[in-house]
């Protein structure tokens, strides 16, 4: 028996033969999707726990902000946009109001987002009438990605943001191939949550109009049909650029800029662009596997996938994935996983589901069983190979949440058993540490993201502006000798600092490169009894074993 097909002409000009099985009914669609959703759920949960330092800044703003205290680090203090994931903490406000630990919840809250990425990438594999067995391997890869399920239990925003991504790819493919004002409503709403989500954000939506305004000049559709496509678009496009102006001139009465200083403090441009190459291709330092090649890999994967009349859709995912990650390529952070990229692997994920297809094309196979044993045994190397990676980074996860423990969460919960609440903490890192502490922070970095960008051009010392701190964490290299750069070392050399302050111990933050934090009291503070010493956290805690 034959079975019927309709041919269609499609909204970017290219014809195609459609089943009039709709999509929906393809059998084996919504066992890989399951299929994929475990595997996903399972890999998660193996990597769990990992809530790097970065993420409590997005906490304690919004703790403060459903406190009633505004955003801000801590109370009382002039607003500074130190977080660049305004959704984000709109969200984790939210969960605190409600009452929930945002440590606790928000990595499980991660895992939700990042598991409605394997949703949306199935349901757009759907939507472009990929076979589900061309399906499986590509969401199973995508569901063992090592750096997406790394910051899919983070806590932070990165799989929501990604998920956005995904959701603007979908809602073009909608457009495109119906038109219709609802789509193109989402597809706005969409731009809007990623201008809040992130400051890159902005140039989502935009991009998504120019695509579908070249796919309609490119078609065939009648004129009528697309003059009105066009208003409806530009209509939306109207009221997007209102809101984003309305929200900007918000974020510039109430902290006085633009644009997040955590923002810059990432950017580097140029010299970016050199240290990315080293820590991305050559060293990325603390033994993590580097990354760039295995981005590199699932960008020549997409591009195989892009060929064709129909690929339009595609084309679109890829283009928006390069120009988002030449945007971050200028972007250095430290991070396991590239953490910015992470974002865009379903993006690329999208053409790569092509692959097959095009295999299968331009190989004919006599042996229908062969050719089945061959299809699972690609399935399950190329999975096996995707899970190295993973298991690589795992490692150098694991490594970095024991450190924040040590050296962040166990380290601030003893000192505030020697301080009072109200200390004044000055530190290079203002994460998880004042988080746990409760103290109010003053940041003396060299690019420091709660303060705004006008007094970044000072020095260390400067930073302190005649505040003398109770306690001032510096992180360094080396735990019986510290190695601290200019900035620092201007600081501990300085005059005043030696008359006030004296080590009280240095606790380790990393055990790849013995990176600490050394922690310095004023010498008025009377010594503690040895118990207390005994607690101290991952480090040295005797004076005279520390050479500073």
């Amino acid at each position: 028996m034959t079975q019927k097909t309709t041919a269609s002409k499609q909204p970017d000009g290219t014809a195609g033969a459609h089943s009039e099985q709709s999509v929906a009914q393809i059998p084996g669609g919504i066992p890989v999707l399951l299929g994929a959703a475990v595997v996903f759920i399972l890999s998660a949960l193996i990597m769990m726990p990992f809530v790097p330092d970065d993420a409590y800044v997005s906490f304690r703003y919004a703790e403060h902000l459903a406190d009633g205290y505004g955003l801000t680090f801590y109370p009382g203090e002039k607003p500074v946009e130190g977080y660049s994931n305004f959704l984000w903490v709109l969200l984790c406000a939210l969960a605190h109001k409600l009452g929930f630990g945002l440590p606790g919840l928000m990595p499980l809250v991660s895992i939700l987002f990042g598991l409605l990425n394997v949703v949306v990438l199935w349901a757009i594999y759907r939507r472009r009438n990929v076979q589900a067995g061309h399906a499986l391997l590509p969401l199973l890869l995508f569901a063992t990605s090592g750096p997406f399920l790394v910051y899919s239990v983070s806590g932070m925003e990165t799989p929501l943001f990604s998920l956005l991504l995904l959701l603007v790819v979908l809602f073009v493919d909608v457009v495109l191939s119906t038109g219709g004002r609802p789509a193109q409503l989402l597809l706005a709403l969409t731009g809007v949550l990623l201008v809040l989500c992130r400051p890159e954000g902005i140039v989502i939506y935009p991009a998504a109009v120019a695509a579908i305004l070249y796919s309609l000049r490119a078609s065939n559709h009648s004129r009528s049909g697309n003059a009105s496509r066009l208003r409806t678009l530009l209509l939306f496009a109207g009221a997007y650029v209102v809101f984003a102006a309305i929200y900007f001139i918000w974020k510039g009465s109430y902290f006085g800029e633009y644009i997040p200083p955590s923002f810059w403090a990432r950017g580097s441009g140029m010299a970016g662009w050199m240290e990315n190459i080293r820590m991305y291709f050559v060293n990325p330092g603390n033994d993590n596997p580097p990354l760039g090649y295995y981005y590199l890999a699932l960008i020549v994967l997409s591009l195989s996938g892009t060929s064709g009349s129909q690929r339009g859709t595609e084309r679109f995912s890829l283009l928006l994935a390069v120009a988002l990650a030449l945007i971050y390529f200028c972007f250095v952070d430290p991070l396991p996983g590239m953490r910015y990229d992470a974002a865009l692997i379903g993006l690329l994920f999208l053409p790569m589901v092509h692959l097959p297809g095009a295999v299968k094309k331009n190989i004919e196979w006599k042996d229908c069983n062969r050719m089945r044993a061959l299809r699972w045994l690609v399935i399950v190397a190329a999975v096996a190979l995707n899970y190295s990676w993973t298991a690589n980074l795992n490692v150098a996860v694991r490594r970095i949440e024991r450190g924040n423990q040590i050296g962040r969460v166990d380290l601030a919960e003893w000192l505030k058993k020697l301080f009072p609440s109200r200390s004044l903490l000055a530190m290079s890192d203002v994460g998880a540490f004042s988080y746990y502490s409760g103290f109010k922070t003053l940041e003396i970095n060299p690019e420091p993201v709660t303060v705004p960008r006008d007094a970044w051009e000072t020095s260390a010392l400067d930073m302190l502006s005649g505040q003398w701190p109770d306690v001032i964490l510096l992180e360094s290299l080396g735990i019986f000798e510290a190695n601290f750069g200019p900035f620092y070392d201007s600081l501990i050399n300085s005059s005043d600092f030696k008359q006030r302050y004296r080590v009280l111990g240095a606790a380790r933050t990393d055990w790849f490169e013995d990176r600490c934090y050394w922690i310095y009291v004023p010498k008025e503070l009377p010594l503690q009894p040895e118990e207390k010493l005994q607690e101290f956290p991952g480090g040295i805690s005797d004076f005279g074993e520390v050479d500073r």
